[in-house]
């Protein structure tokens, strides 16, 4: 993942036509709210990660080994908007109400 200054400026909110002012004070609230709010669950089992192998914004690997005691579902060859995404509602459903173990879909 990356850090506030690689991402400082005008940019474009990926997918659609708006725009963003990122400031380099962003990083302190980032900071501040990393502090207080961890953005991983304590208890990894209740957390499903779903990750799209030919995802064009985010490396999928990183948020791999990032959330690695988590149970995920791994997408191969899927976008980052998951255009298939209705192809996978039955597992997240699956999860949600029992839980069942995942791996590559």
């Amino acid at each position: 993942m990356g850090t506030v200054p690689e991402w400082v400026g005008h940019r474009q909110i990926f997918g659609t036509q708006r725009y963003i002012d990122v400031r380099a004070s962003f990083a302190a609230d980032f900071e501040t709210l990393n502090r207080q709010i961890s953005p991983i669950q304590a208890d990894s089992r209740r957390t499903l990660v779903v990750l799209s192998t030919a995802d064009e914004v985010l490396p999928w690997q990183q948020a791999a080994a990032a959330f690695r005691q988590a149970r995920q579902l791994i997408l191969p060859g899927e976008d980052h908007r998951i255009s298939g995404f209705e192809r996978i509602v039955p597992r997240i459903l699956d999860f949600c109400l029992n839980e069942e173990e995942f791996g590559v879909f």
